[in-house]
């Protein structure tokens, strides 16, 4: 009788995780927004722990400082730039445009990256 009411039981199981997961997708015509995303970017040791990151139009970055001086994040061609980032403190920018975005920081011009960011996405 167990046997027989686990059985059933797993097929209630796989019968509302497929229905769930129906529910919760999108036609590929759905027109509703992608939710934001941020990545996050930590500076340590005088660098940026990730070179390059790809994001979405709509997307931020968020640079944290882990590091013991403060430090920025500055755009080279002047689309954004950070105060001082001081240690243990944060820095989050929004980028609504599709770009290449080459940034720095200021006071330590040897720390570089880059930010692409890629048109909207339909899913």
């Amino acid at each position: 009788m167990h046997g027989k009411l686990s059985m059933n039981s797993g097929v209630l199981l796989l019968v509302a995780g497929i229905a769930a997961g129906a529910i919760g997708a999108q036609s590929p015509d759905d027109s509703s927004p992608r939710p934001q995303a941020a990545v996050e970017i930590e500076i340590k040791q005088f660098k940026f722990n990730a070179d390059t990151v790809r994001v979405v139009a709509g997307d931020s970055v968020r640079w944290t400082n882990r590091d013991v001086v403060p430090h920025t994040s500055t755009a080279d061609e002047g689309e954004w730039e950070s105060p001082l980032i001081e240690p243990g403190k944060s820095f989050t920018q929004t980028f609504n445009q599709a770009g290449t975005f080459a940034y720095h920081c200021t006071p330590h011009p040897f720390m570089r990256g880059v930010v692409i960011v890629e048109a909207e996405r339909h899913r």
